[in-house]
Formats: structure tokens, sequence, C-alpha cells
């Protein structure tokens, strides 16, 4: 026993000293890789505790966790009728639990019976073998396939290749043709968007007479279908006084608007024409010998 002891205690040292030689090398791994040794370790754990127990991380921590603090609280009143809704609603749960699983097993049931039928394991068997010959089938098709989209896409190539060329020519002619029109444009749609406003607004009495003439006409036309499709004689002098009227008064309507909008009109194609001409002489050739 007093051996044992004694190798015990030998075993007991070579285990301290071993301890304490991997700590030794740790540490002079550190060292060589630039790192702090345990020393300096301890120094920043000592300095992060203080850091911990000062006031202004104390002070953060303790609004952090006062806050976490009030949620649960106010969160318990939800949580409390949450767990009486489940309690009350158990027993529709479990019921809800048992016909599912009732519903799924019937399904299984039923799915095993399809596939355990010999006449729908055949017919799978068969449409495989089907695919397979549709498979070999189109084997021989599939190089002259390929060397045929391979000249459709050459073609199509090719054709952009002669394509883009004329459609960049085209376009760097054009653009700039364009682009000098632009000011022009929104010169005139500035005035267009400026008088029409006041353009429209001198027929706007005119269209309402003419709906309610034709208003009338429909009316008196409509009375005539429903009360007189018998005798419809004696209500043409109705109608040919209700056509008489819209006449004179899509004819008044008309006059007058031509009357309050023409001079609108003129003034505008008056004001858009000369711009319209400028940038057209703009973009004529000059010649040397003018």
């Amino acid at each position: 026993m007093i051996r044992r002891s004694f190798d015990a205690i030998k075993d007991l040292l070579r285990l301290t000293w071993n301890l304490v030689g991997v700590f030794d090398a740790l540490t002079k791994a550190a060292e060589a890789a630039g790192g702090t040794t345990l020393k300096g370790f301890t120094d920043g754990v000592e300095r992060l505790n203080q850091a911990m127990h000062g006031e202004f991380f104390q002070g953060a921590m303790t609004t952090v966790f006062k806050g976490a603090l009030d949620a649960m609280r106010e969160l318990a009143p939800g949580v409390r009728a949450l767990g009486v809704a489940l309690g009350n609603m158990a027993p529709h749960i479990a019921t809800v639990f048992t016909k599912s699983a009732q519903v799924f097993s019937q399904f299984l049931v039923n799915l095993t019976k399809i596939i355990d039928n010999s006449g729908f394991q055949q017919g799978i068997s068969m449409m495989f073998d089907g695919f397979k010959r549709f498979a070999e089938g189109l084997e021989p098709m599939m190089a002259p396939l390929g060397e045929l989209i391979g000249n459709v896409a050459g073609l199509f190539g090719r054709i952009l290749g002669i394509v883009g060329p004329l459609v960049g020519q085209i376009a760097g002619t054009l653009l700039p043709v364009f682009n000098k029109l632009w000011p022009t444009i929104h010169k005139v749609v500035d005035a267009l968007g400026n008088n029409l406003q006041a353009t429209i607004t001198p027929l706007l009495p005119h269209l309402e007479t003419l709906g309610k003439a034709f208003g009338e006409l429909a009316e008196v036309y409509l009375e005539a279908v429903i009360k007189g499709l018998e005798s419809p004689v004696t209500h043409l002098p109705a109608i040919a006084d209700a056509l008489r009227k819209m006449a004179a008064a899509v004819g008044e309507s008309l006059a007058g608007a031509l009357k309050d909008v023409l001079p609108d009109l003129v003034k505008m194609a008056a004001e858009a024409i000369p711009q319209l001409a400028d940038a057209i002489i703009e973009l004529l050739p000059t010649s040397p010998n003018y």
C-alpha cells in the first residue's frame, strides 16, 4: 500500500509538472505569435471586470434589465389569457389531432389500395417502358437537330451582324434630327397646354346644350315608341319638331363654339408654325453658294 501511495504521489507530481509545461507552451506560442502573455490576458480581464462594475455599464445594464422586466410584466396578462384559452381549447385540440390522424390514416389506406392494385403496377411499368422507347426513338434525330439549331443560331447571328451596323447608322443619322426638334416640340406642347384649358372652357356650355337637346329627342322618341307603335303617324309631328329643335340647338352650339374657340386656335397655330419652321430651317443643309 505504501508503494502504491508513493506511485500515486509521483503520478500526481508528474501530472502537475506536465500541466505547467502545457501552460508554458501556450504562453511561449502566444508570445512568438506576437500575442499577450498570461499576465497581459489577466490584466485585460481585470480591466474588463472593473469596466463592467463601473457606473456607465451598470447604469446601462440596469436600464436594459428593467426594460426586460417591464416587458415581462406587460406580457403576463396576455400569456395568462393565452394559457386559459389553450386550456379551454384542449379538448377541441385533442379532437382535431385525433380526427386529423384518422383522416391521414384513411388517406394512407386508400393510397395503399391504389398502389397494391396489379393494374396500377402494370400501368406504371408500361408507362416507363413507353418513356424508355420514346427516348430511344429520339436518339437518331438528336445529332441532326443539334446541327439544325446550330445553323439557325449562326444565321441569326449573321443577320444581326448585318442589321446592327445599318440600325446604328440610321439611328446615328436620325437621332440628332430628333434631338434638335425636341426643344421646338416642347415649346409647342407648352403653348398647347397653356391655351388648352382656355380653349375647352367655352365649349362646356355648348356641350351641355347639345346634351339637353339629345335628351329631349330621346325622351320624345321613347315615348312615341312605347305609346304609339301601332299608329306611328300621329307622332311624326312631335318627332319632326324634336329633330328641328335639336338641329337648331346643334347649329347654335357649333356656331357659338367656333366663335369662341377659333381665335384661340388661330393664335396657337400662329405661335406654333414659326417655331416649327425655324426648327426645319436649322435642320436643312446650308450651301456655300447661297
